[in-house]
């Protein structure tokens, strides 16, 4: 399996070209989905393995683990379009007083 940085060198120009990030720099320790920093994105695949995709550079995506986990059941054009709606908001946990009490 490539490593984090092989990942991160195959995808920072599409990902700086499509907009998703404002320079190549910024692509390095952010989830590649919600572009949330994380100090140890998973690698995640595009085309599941059980799709028929593989370990490639071009299969694989740095996301942090609640993107990870969101986009686990996605594959092809799916996993796109959920890729391309993601927001900052949506890759991090967030709990309020009000979540954590038992109702």
């Amino acid at each position: 399996m490539p490593s984090a940085a092989a990942i991160v060198a195959h995808w920072a120009p599409s990902l700086v070209s499509m907009g998703h990030f404002a320079t190549e720099k910024d692509v390095n320790s952010h989830c590649f989905a919600c572009k949330n920093g994380c100090r140890a994105p998973d690698r995640a695949h595009i085309i599941s393995l059980g799709d028929g995709g593989g370990n490639e550079l071009e299969n694989l995506h740095l996301l942090c683990r609640p993107c990870h986990l969101a986009s686990e059941y996605m594959s092809t054009d799916r996993y796109w379009e959920w890729f391309g709606s993601r927001d900052a908001r949506e890759g991090a946990v967030i709990f309020t007083a009000d979540s954590l009490l038992d109702k």
